[in-house]
Formats: structure tokens, sequence, C-alpha cells
């Protein structure tokens, strides 16, 4: 699962997968060597050699163990900075800087709870997340985004990797970082499982199952608004998202197309009888890596009686494909997927023109449109 839910967002110049014969890596960050950091809120006591930290990840899989170099650099919520000037001198050593940031809703056993679970004093801790620990901002907390600054002065290649239970705002350090994955909370394998991600043992496949704000002030931020035909942006500010649901990369690239060009015809009164939209497409794998797409089918009603959302995501699938292969996935839309509330409130299929939208990103995609008789 951790494997799988990694989602990479930025690979500048193909940086990753890294070399494992080769680079001298530095890796900094709070949760680079953390073992509860890997986890969610409400961990039962871990031992050590349970839990797979991002530090054994790298070390286990890098050929040669002296080359992978580690300090702390700061906490998540402290002001901390006594660690950076030892960051900095690590990080002139090395080639790259794998950077693992984030949050954390780890407990630290000792502290106090309410009869809920809701801890009493979050300040004892660095956890910034879970039961009554709520932020306003959604910046990484503490000196985070100052240590990926004083690092970046020193021109060498940064991954980022974000260990995170929300969607950190990373609008002022996105610059920085030549890659970016997403982590989550990846659990006891975590560790193995990102460290096979950045040396390319495993292709990522993760899509964002929510949207990344460029700044809490965008919220709420999401892909399906409504299409009312008011501006989204804001004065001083995008009103996009900065990645959005669904947004994924891959070390490969895939080319998708129709298996017929004709539109699509459907009628209403079949759908109301069970029958099913059949929208067959040929994907081809013409990157240089075996690995898994993630085929999703938008639609967008553009000519029903009530204002519909920009974009709805209606069907998937996650299938591999080995290099050069070709396979044919077919997506499928029923009754309730085309339906819609009208102006009296009834749940029902309007006859007219819906656009279907095919790709492995919301960003990437091909059209056709279907017509409901």
């Amino acid at each position: 699962m951790a494997r799988e839910s990694i989602t990479l967002l930025k690979n500048k110049q193909n940086l990753l997968p890294l070399n494992k014969d080769k680079p001298t890596i530095a890796i900094i960050g709070p949760n680079a060597d953390h073992v509860y950091n890997m986890l969610g809120d409400y961990t039962p006591p871990q031992r050590r050699d349970s839990v797979v930290t991002i530090r054994d990840g790298i070390t286990s899989i890098a050929k040669d163990q002296d080359t992978v170099l580690y300090t702390k650099g700061c906490d998540i919520r402290s002001e901390d900075k006594s660690d950076f000037e030892h960051a900095k001198k690590l990080a002139r050593q090395s080639d790259v800087i794998i950077l693992a940031l984030g949050g954390s809703s780890a407990r630290e056993f000792g502290m106090s709870f309410h009869t809920n679970g809701a801890v009493i004093n979050p300040d004892q801790s660095q956890m910034d997340s879970g039961e009554n620990v709520d932020v306003a901002n959604l910046r990484l907390g503490g000196v985070q985004e100052e240590l990926v600054k004083e690092l970046a002065q020193l021109n060498i290649p940064m991954i980022g990797v974000l260990v995170q239970g929300r969607p950190h705002s990373i609008e002022h350090i996105e610059p920085y970082l030549d890659a970016i994955l997403i982590a989550w909370y990846p659990g006891q394998q975590g560790g193995r499982a990102i460290a096979e991600v950045i040396f390319g043992e495993v292709n990522p496949s993760g899509r964002l199952p929510i949207s990344i704000p460029f700044s809490s002030g965008q919220l709420p931020v999401y892909y399906n608004y409504k299409d009312s035909g008011g501006k989204r942006d804001y004065y001083d500010e995008s009103g996009e998202a900065m990645y959005s649901f669904g947004d994924g990369l891959s070390y490969s690239s895939f080319s998708y197309q129709f298996c017929s060009k004709q539109k699509l015809f459907i009628d209403h009164q079949l759908l109301s009888e069970g029958k099913m939209v059949e929208l067959p497409v040929d994907v081809t794998n013409d990157g240089p890596y075996d690995g898994y797409v993630v085929m999703q089918l938008y639609i967008r009603d553009i000519e029903s009686s009530v204002t519909q959302r920009i974009r709805e995501l209606k069907d998937f699938q996650k299938i591999w494909l080995r290099v050069n292969e070709t396979k044919t996935v077919t997506l499928a839309l029923t009754e309730e997927d085309l339906s819609i509330w009208d102006l009296h409130m009834k749940q029902k299929v309007e006859q007219g023109t819906v656009l279907l939208m095919v790709g492995d990103s919301p960003k990437r995609f091909i059209e056709k449109e279907l017509i409901i008789q």
C-alpha cells in the first residue's frame, strides 16, 4: 500500500530515479528518522525494529552506506536553528539532498489527554495534526521553510519528501525543490517504500485524493467546482489549486486514444433499464519504465437545465503496463453517473450532450462527446 500510495508531483529534468551506485546523499529533515512520524494518530508503542524510517530505507538500498549522511536539521514546530550549519556542512559533501519535511500526529507517551482522546496540551510535543491540534495556516511548521531556503543556496539538487496527514501549502519552497514526493503517513514499511521509489525499484503511481492549495487563504479549493461563469482567481492569487485532485506523475509516460473516433449515443430509457455507456481506450506505455497508469474518466454536462460542475470523476482503472505494451481499458458510466438534480429536485437523466474527458491526470486528457437521446 505504501508503494502504490506515494505520489510524485514534480520531477525536474528527471532527477528521479537516482542511481544507487553513484551519489553521496544527505538526508535532512524532521521526518527523516522519526519512527512515530511515519505513522498516524492513535499509534500504539512500536518496537524500533518494526518501523523503517526514510533514513533506514535509503541506507539499506544505497550500494555504499558510507555515502549516506544524515542530520535532523530542525523539528516540526520548533524555532530552533542550531542544526542548520551542520545540515549545510553535510549538504556540501553531497551530490543530492533528500529533505524529509511535513507534519506529525505522533503522540509522545507521557502526554495528557481528554476522555475523548484529544490531547490536552499539544505544545508538549512536535505534533501539528490530530485530535485537538488544528491549524489556521497550512504552511510547514517551525523553521522548515527556512531550512529549505538555506540549503537551496548551495545549488545542490533537492528532493522534497512530505510526510503528512494534511495538504501542506508549499508555494514558498516549491521553486527550490527539484522533485516532490507526497508520502502521507506511509506506515511501518513506509521508509522502505519511499527509498524504492527514489531509487527506481518502484515506479510511483499514486494520485492525489485531495487538492493541494497555494495557501490556506484559497480554501475551500477543489477540482469539481460549479461552472457558474464567475471568475475563479483572486485579485492577489490564483483561484486554482497548486496541485489538483487526481494529479500524479510516473517515471514513464503513457499515450492513449479512443478505440473508436465516432461520437457516442445512448438512449436515456436504456440507461434507466440498467444499460451502461462503455468507453474503450487503448493505453500504451511509451516511456522507459514498466509501471502502473491510473486512467481517469471525468464528465461535464454541457447542456443541462441546471448548472453543473466543471468536471466530475466518474470512473477510473489502475493497470500495469510494461514498456511498449498496449492494453484496452474500458471505462463505464451508469444512469446514476449521468443523472442530475433538476429544478424540481428530482434525480433524472436529461437529453443532451455530455463531454467525456479521459486521461492519466486531470491536466492530460482526450475528449469525446456523448449524446443522450
